[in-house]
């Protein structure tokens, strides 16, 4: 599922000519790539300490 999403993005961020565009396309990807692992290894692991 995360595969096909990734996918997804990079095939709409083709879309873009424009470079700064695409540039900020992945950055968002990558924001919302990293949000998705953090709740993953959110419900997978307990907490160390809570802050």
């Amino acid at each position: 599922m995360l595969r096909t999403y990734s996918l997804n993005f990079q095939l709409f961020c083709h879309f873009f000519q424009n470079e700064r565009i695409a540039i900020l396309c992945h950055q968002q990807e990558q924001f919302l790539m990293s949000l998705i692992a953090q709740q993953i290894l959110k419900d997978r692991c307990l907490p160390l300490h809570v802050f």
